[in-house]
């Protein structure tokens, strides 16, 4: 259900400074409603949009049901109100509406409750709905963003380091947030060398083989589902899996002495 925003506020606006590049509503780091002539009336930005169903092939035989259900790319729309003092203003503030909403995937980046939650998204449609009388004001501009990727997160990650350890070293992530996140471990290699490194999480092995010596950095990277030594691709063991809700278990295994961190997104529905 959409939001109106400005009449009901969604949320309190926060009179803080916090790298507020931008306000409530960016992208590309520019204002998308500066409280002044341009202004976000209304919002969608907390709607869930497509999802799609696994099911499988012969419901009947064996008993119906859903084997997964994936988000897919999201779409969200605004709605502005745009004004100037003159036509002539006018006209130059739509042109810069357009060329700075131009870029393709770019952050679109939304404060909720004091919180920069942002997304990678490309403009689609940008809709004026311009009569003739709307001559320095329009208040039905609809802009929409379509985002690959459907969860929000927030602009940092969070990380967990480890120093110094040897052989097997194991610990624990505790997820607060329902939509799951890929990690990525980041791991440099202190001293002597090895022939192979595991990284386990939740009970699944990723394991590589692959002469590693000292000052070497190996990234398992779930976002990309890829292992790098050194910016180097190589071959894995085993597909990635990412945090979910709850406690999560990760360990990692190798012969010699290693530092590292866990790094992953907050991610939203």
């Amino acid at each position: 259900m959409d939001n109106t925003i400005n009449s009901i506020l969604l949320w309190t606006a926060p009179k803080v400074t916090i790298k507020t590049l931008d306000g409530k509503f960016s992208f590309n780091g520019w204002n998308l409603d500066n409280g002044d002539n341009i202004r976000v009336v209304q919002s969608n930005h907390d709607d869930i949009w497509t999802i799609d169903f696994d099911t499988y092939d012969t419901p009947l035989e064996d008993g119906g049901g859903v084997l997964g259900k994936y988000y897919r790319k999201k779409q969200i729309q605004l709605i502005l109100s745009v004004k100037a003092s003159t036509p002539e203003a006018f006209n130059d503030l739509i042109d810069e509406i357009k060329y700075q909403t131009s870029k393709t995937e770019w952050k679109l980046r939304i404060i909720i409750n004091w919180i920069v939650r942002e997304r990678t998204a490309t403009c689609t449609s940008l809709k004026f709905n311009r009569k003739n009388y709307n001559v320095t004001r329009v208040g039905n501009v609809v802009l929409t963003f379509t985002c690959v990727n459907p969860h929000s997160q927030l602009e940092n990650p969070e990380s967990a380091d480890f120093i110094s350890q040897t052989g097997a070293f194991q610990s624990s992530v505790i997820y607060r947030w329902r939509a799951e996140t890929y990690p990525k471990l980041f791991v440099t290699m202190d001293s002597w060398s090895s022939a192979w490194m595991r990284f386990e999480l939740n009970w699944y092995v990723i394991e590589i083989n692959q002469t590693l010596n000292q000052g070497d950095i190996i990234i398992f990277d779930g976002e990309t589902k890829s292992v790098t030594v050194n910016d180097v691709e190589v071959v894995y063991s085993w597909p990635f899996t990412p945090l979910n809700y709850g406690e999560n278990i990760y360990s990692i295994h190798n012969d010699w002495i290693y530092t590292g961190s866990l790094s992953y997104f907050i991610k939203y529905l």
